[in-house]
């Protein structure tokens, strides 16, 4: 792949540029309550397409959860709690940095999130300066690995697929972004990630 076909590189949210959240909020709703934690992911699965798709508010999701559990925690708590144990991944940030020094390329975000969580990364963490375009499942209405999300993210810079990386750390989003035309990285870790990104001409 030459240089000058890459036009833009897209970043999933968590478990690459931020913390992967689920496996954190779990334990932390299943130390606070008792309850074991397939439990708690058990519960938590029943919503979050709905929560991901913008069907129903951060305060929603959680109070169904709680209900369903059987707990009288505070809904608009707990997911206050949960926007702070998101961490940006400063490792991967350098890369969006180095990127977007080259000069070259578009830098984008598409994730499967709510509107809560992306807004508190890119407003509170300070994310969004970094990127050209954010592309969120419950802002769009569908999620990976729906090859419309892709196409709607390159459209949002102008660009066909086929113009574009994407990177996520689960091989089916990353199998999504190919069937759609773009060119997938799956992602392991950041230094990885350079050398993936330096194979396909973006010198990182």
């Amino acid at each position: 792949m030459v240089d000058d076909v890459i036009k833009a590189i897209f970043f999933d949210l968590g478990g690459v540029l931020v913390t992967d959240l689920f496996p954190l909020m779990e334990s932390y709703i299943s130390g606070l309550t008792g309850v074991p934690y397939p439990k708690v992911k058990e519960v938590r699965n029943q919503y979050w397409l709905d929560y991901e798709l913008g069907r129903m508010s951060g305060v929603e999701f959680f109070q169904r959860q709680l209900s369903d559990l059987g707990v009288g925690l505070n809904a608009e708590e707990i997911l206050a709690k949960s926007c702070s144990f998101i961490k940006v991944s400063e490792d991967v940030l350098d890369v969006v940095k180095d990127i977007r020094a080259l000069g070259r390329y578009g830098v984008g975000v598409i994730s499967n999130n709510s509107s809560e969580w992306s807004d508190y990364v890119g407003d509170d963490l300070g994310l969004d300066r970094y990127f050209d375009a954010w592309v969120i499942s419950c802002d769009v209405h569908v999620k990976k690995p729906d090859k419309d999300i892709y196409i709607i993210a390159a459209e949002r810079l102008g660009l066909r697929p086929i113009d574009c990386i994407f990177i996520d750390n689960k091989e089916k989003n990353v199998q999504g972004a190919e069937a759609a035309g773009m060119n997938g990285i799956l992602f392991k870790d950041a230094e990885l990630l350079r050398q993936k990104l330096r194979n396909s001409g973006v010198d990182v």
